[in-house]
């Protein structure tokens, strides 16, 4: 895959907010509505299992079109998921080229998310998750982008390395932590499993920033 992919996490009282930033010499997706198959051309993804059991979990996309598709997951992929669950997400896209014109020189495009931190439970408001997090709390992420070229197979590349035939690999899901003001955390308690390497959550934003 050509272009660099990468990507910025914030949050507050009420929104976990991504910004994530792609290089695509040729960014294109036919896909316009909610819960249309993004995934098959060019999007970025989140996986978050909010309570790092490794099971129930949501998927976010967004496109160069700023389409949305959301499902909940209780279980794992395996299992049975509800795409017809929504996020209350919102998103901003900026294009840097043409979305409609293959074979032009485009640069890449942009995607802004906020995403409302109830929304990670999907639909199981029992879920084990302090909403607002404190800060120390952790979160498992993933961030995918999938890029679809004029000639070619699907590629994919993501934050935490994943065979792409498995985006939702959840054992592959790197640790958020949250930060404060000056992006700083207190360090983890023992963790009773292995769990993969731990990132701050970038600076906490301004509270009701939107």
């Amino acid at each position: 895959m050509k272009g660099a992919a990468r990507a910025r996490l914030l949050w507050d009282d009420h929104n976990l907010y991504a910004f994530i930033e792609v290089d695509d010499a040729d960014v294109h997706s036919q896909y316009k509505a909610q819960d249309d198959p993004l995934w098959k051309e060019d999007a970025v993804e989140l996986f978050i299992d909010a309570d790092r059991n490794r099971r129930g979990y949501v998927e976010l996309q967004v496109n160069p079109r700023n389409a949305h598709f959301d499902a909940w997951f209780p279980e794992t992929r395996s299992q049975a998921n509800h795409p017809e669950w929504t996020s209350s997400m919102k998103s901003a896209v900026s294009v840097r080229g043409t979305l409609d014109q293959r074979g032009d020189q485009d640069r890449g495009w942009s995607a802004e998310i906020a995403i409302p931190l109830a929304d990670v439970k999907g639909a199981d408001a029992a879920m084990k998750v302090a909403i607002p997090p404190a800060v120390g709390d952790r979160w498992r992420i993933n961030v995918v982008r999938v890029d679809k070229p004029a000639e070619g197979p699907l590629a994919a590349s993501s934050w935490s390395p994943i065979p792409i035939a498995d985006f939702h690999a959840l054992a592959r899901m790197l640790t958020v932590v949250f930060a404060d003001s000056d992006g700083t955390a207190p360090a983890a308690a023992p963790s009773p499993g292995p769990e993969k390497t731990s990132y701050p959550a970038g600076k906490r934003a301004a509270t009701g920033g939107g």
